[in-house]
Order: structure tokens, then C-alpha cells, then sequence
């Protein structure tokens, strides 16, 4: 049995409006698009967060896992 968790978007955004927020723009765009800003803001809190996860920018990967599930799930895998 497993939980597995997909992030769908990955949005960083300020609470109040015009609030410029703290980050590092070159830090970011060596990041993956899907675990972008939640690895960014993870890692100010000493977290690292792989870069091996499932995401929208390995659309391949996440249709296969979608396909094994769905295979799971009817009972035919």
C-alpha cells in the first residue's frame, strides 16, 4: 500500500498585494517546474525535497503512473 501525492501547481504568492516576496530568481530557475517554489521555500527551513517526484514537467512518467493505478484500481494490474 502506498499514498502518493502529485503537486498539480506549484504557485508562490504573497499575502498582502504588492508584497514583494524574498526569493532568489537564480536559485528558482535551477529548479523543477513542479516542486519549484515549494523546494524553494522548503529548503529556508533546512528540508530538501527530492527532485526524482512525480510532476506535470515529466508528463511520460506521470502517465504511466496514472495508467498503473488505474490498472490497480479495475483489478487488472
Amino acid at each position: 500500500m502506498s499514498f502518493e501525492v502529485l503537486l498539480e501547481r506549484d504557485e508562490l504568492r504573497p499575502v498582502h498585494a504588492g508584497e514583494v516576496l524574498p526569493v532568489d530568481v537564480a536559485q528558482l530557475a535551477e529548479l523543477r517546474p513542479s516542486y519549484r517554489f515549494l523546494t524553494w521555500i522548503q529548503s529556508t527551513r533546512g528540508v530538501t525535497v527530492s527532485q526524482d517526484l512525480l510532476g506535470d514537467d515529466r508528463p511520460a512518467e506521470l502517465d504511466a503512473f496514472h495508467q498503473g493505478e488505474t490498472a490497480w484500481l479495475v483489478g487488472t494490474g
